[in-house]
């Protein structure tokens, strides 16, 4: 889930949130952190694309960071 005005602005703003898994990903480099903010892992390049362009047809005003 992507919040748009989410006050929270780690690991990147915006970022995604999966409750269930209880983490966060940073929208630019694919990296995810959990609750407390330790890197837990990374996603491969091809699927945080996947994810920005999904993101980005649904809600195409919303400024993703900068994709490292």
């Amino acid at each position: 889930m992507v919040h748009t005005t989410d006050p929270d602005p780690f690991p990147s703003k915006p970022h995604a949130k999966d409750y269930q898994r209880r983490v966060k990903l940073h929208l630019g480099t694919g990296e995810i952190f959990d609750t407390r903010k330790r890197r837990v892992g990374k996603l491969k390049y091809p699927t945080l694309m996947d994810i920005r362009n999904m993101i980005s047809q649904a809600m195409p005003d919303l400024p993703l960071p900068e994709s490292v």
